[in-house]
């Protein structure tokens, strides 16, 4: 969970969260942004055999929770998570044409990822990623977070980019010719 802002008005959201039930551990409280990040490294040690596919929603229907939620009942690993991100907020109040995100309108999204050491493990943690990736494509737009497509899933490399990819491999025919920011889903300049 995440809150930017004034620590006084977090405490304040956080309020109703914390009068649901007892939790387990309650380990939520002010940290630099830095390590925050820095929480992520353990699970994305080099060495694990790592699979993951991800998804954009409008809502979060009680159906989509329920496979979610069966999913995580039966993960194949246990390195293996749904990531669940709710967006909106400032990002949503900008035009779509003003910047290059172009999914304004995604309110959550979804990223399954399936991590294993072995490969003995392979079929069954694809398996599982692929099944659940299945089973949301009814609730999805269809869109996905750049960040969340690897490099292998060449069909939806687009995807993250939308109707933007042309403008924005303009840019990159002007502003880098040699092609040195390429470390994501990569957009060519144009030949």
């Amino acid at each position: 969970m995440i809150y930017v802002g004034d620590t006084a008005k977090g405490e304040e959201i956080l309020a109703p969260l914390r009068t649901i039930a007892e939790p387990l551990a309650d380990a939520v409280g002010p940290l630099p942004y830095a390590s925050w990040q820095a929480a992520f490294d353990p699970l994305l040690a080099p060495g694990a055999r790592n699979y993951w596919k991800s998804s954009d929603f409008t809502e979060m229907t009680d159906e989509l929770i329920d496979i979610l939620v069966c999913a995580a009942e039966q993960l194949p690993s246990d390195e293996c998570e749904i990531f669940t991100a709710q967006l909106g907020g400032a990002a949503s109040r900008v035009a779509p044409d003003a910047m290059a995100f172009p999914h304004r309108s995604t309110a959550y999204t979804v990223n399954i990822h399936g991590r294993w050491q072995t490969a003995e493990m392979d079929e069954a943690g694809k398996g599982w990623v692929k099944g659940l990736f299945a089973q949301l494509e009814t609730f999805s737009t269809g869109s996905v977070y750049v960040n969340f497509v690897p490099e292998y899933d060449e069909e939806r490399s687009i995807g993250p980019y939308g109707a933007k990819r042309p403008k924005l491999e303009d840019i990159k025919s002007r502003v880098d010719k040699l092609n040195l920011f390429r470390s994501n889903i990569n957009i060519l300049p144009k030949a």
